[in-house]
């Protein structure tokens, strides 16, 4: 008991440390009229004008969506580059993320669990499957709950880099939500 105390003290004081080293370094960003805020990092429209990185393949689980349903987005990453890309992860920062219009409320722990998130390095022609939200209580990741009927609107960012340059795709999806 005091073992587990002492270690989430000294994680606390971690990450606090780590916040006063990295606050200096944040700037914003003006990216198509949206102010995207990272420690250290300059992004670019997209590897190429050819849509060599996409987001395909987007649905929700579960689905159809329900009110009162808790649900995640999943999205397979195509790289059609003649290049390898990475999907960092940055802390407790997963490479997809989701915003949303009306119709979605956002419950946010206050934990995240820090061995579920790793570099991933994707070679030309590959694609992997990834999700952003969870509908597990609990877990640490946010949990997105479907709470009116009508159109789920929701903008999907890929964050990805290539020779130590970030880029960022942004994806509109529209699903719906049924009634329960």
């Amino acid at each position: 008991m005091r073992s587990s105390r002492w270690r989430s003290k000294l994680l606390m004081i971690t990450f606090v440390l780590l916040l006063i080293v990295l606050a200096p370094k944040i700037q914003s960003i003006v990216n198509n009229n949206v102010v995207l805020a990272l420690a250290s990092y300059t992004f670019s429209r997209s590897l190429s004008s050819t849509n060599s990185v996409m987001l395909v393949h987007i649905h929700t689980m579960p689905s159809p969506l329900r009110v009162g349903d808790n649900f995640k987005i999943i999205a397979t990453v195509s790289n059609n580059s003649s290049k390898n890309i990475t999907l960092p992860s940055i802390g407790c920062t997963h490479p997809l993320t989701a915003t949303f219009g009306k119709n979605v409320n956002i419950i946010h722990h206050g934990f995240c669990t820090i061995k579920k998130y790793y570099n991933i390095v994707l070679a030309p022609g590959k694609t992997s499957t990834l999700s952003v939200g969870t509908i597990q209580k609990f877990d640490g990741e946010t949990q997105y709950l479907a709470v009116n009927p009508g159109k789920l609107t929701a903008l999907l960012q890929l964050l990805y880099s290539y020779n130590r340059t970030d880029f960022i795709i942004k994806q509109p999806f529209v699903s719906n939500i049924l009634s329960k």
